[in-house]
């Protein structure tokens, strides 16, 4: 974890100056000054849904593309927005990440925390990158086998659940 708080401290100070603010308690960072106001509906311990910005794991880059089942080396991020009129599709290579030696996660939760990202979804997370999209706020939800137009279907229907944990 040492290595990690370096790490941490960055991500936070970018994501405390472009978006919502950061809440990192003792055993993360080792300073708090400002809590997260999650733009994550009522609820949101419970359930995803609602007006919100996604980030969906993706091995190609259309709706109809299968999720990737790793987060931290994914070949794309789709970025879903529900807030605009027309539901905006962003999609992000995501090609640095694969290609890196070590830290893919890491990297790959700084790509999703600069989008202003409130959820991702993804078959799994490890256990850097869970930690680096808890401390900034992000929801994550893990959804096996599934498309990307599923997966941003099943937000809008609020039937996903945000892990506690990493899941590998």
């Amino acid at each position: 974890m040492i290595f990690l708080k370096p790490i941490l401290r960055a991500v936070l100070r970018e994501k405390r100056s472009t978006y919502r603010g950061a809440f990192v308690d003792e055993s993360v960072g080792g300073w708090a000054d400002e809590k997260v106001t999650d733009t994550v509906p009522a609820g949101a311990g419970e359930y995803i849904g609602g007006n919100m910005k996604i980030a969906i794991t993706s091995q190609g880059t259309e709706l109809s593309s299968q999720m990737d089942p790793r987060f931290g080396r994914s070949r794309y991020l789709v970025i879903f927005d529900t807030d605009t009129a027309g539901n905006e599709l962003k999609v992000i290579d995501n090609e640095a990440a694969v290609q890196a030696a070590h830290g893919a996660g890491v990297a790959t939760a700084q790509t999703v925390i600069r989008e202003n990202v409130n959820v991702v979804i993804s078959g799994n997370f490890g256990p850097n990158a869970f930690r680096v999209l808890n401390a900034a706020g992000i929801k994550a939800v893990t959804l096996p086998d599934a498309t990307v137009e599923k997966a941003i279907e099943m937000a809008r229907q609020n039937k996903l659940d945000p892990i506690e944990g990493a899941s590998v």
